[in-house]
């Protein structure tokens, strides 16, 4: 996750603002501390998660996977992963299709949610 660069370095925010506009958003309370612990891995992602941060910090949920320099995806510290390691991973855990449909339909829902955040936020109007 990209989250600490794209606050910092693309909103110049404190992780209390962030924390701060987390908490209007969703009906969690976010801390500053509870922020910092997204950020460096500390805490568990959930893909409600990811929306809520991307809708945060006004990107998309694609911008907030990928490194800050947009080059591919990275870890919690935006560092690339090896993807080919992951696939290996993967299939040594015995993910199957199913599995990676689910997956699919959770990002699907997750855009679709996202829009519809954006939509009752600006009122339609972007």
């Amino acid at each position: 996750m990209n989250v600490r660069r794209v606050r910092t370095e693309l909103r110049g925010w404190s992780s209390t603002e962030l924390a701060s506009r987390l908490t209007e958003l969703s009906k969690d309370n976010w801390t500053r501390a509870k922020v910092t612990r997204a950020e460096t891995g500390d805490r568990a992602w959930r893909i409600d998660d990811v929306v809520l941060f991307a809708v945060a910090l006004e990107v998309t949920v694609d911008e907030l996977l990928k490194p800050f320099d947009g080059s591919g995806y990275g870890d919690a510290s935006g560092a690339p992963v090896n993807l080919q390691a992951v696939r290996s991973r993967t299939a040594t855990v015995g993910a199957t299709v199913a599995d990676l449909d689910a997956i699919a339909r959770q990002i699907e829902a997750a855009h679709e949610a996202v829009a519809a955040v954006r939509t009752r936020i600006t009122g339609g109007n972007r």
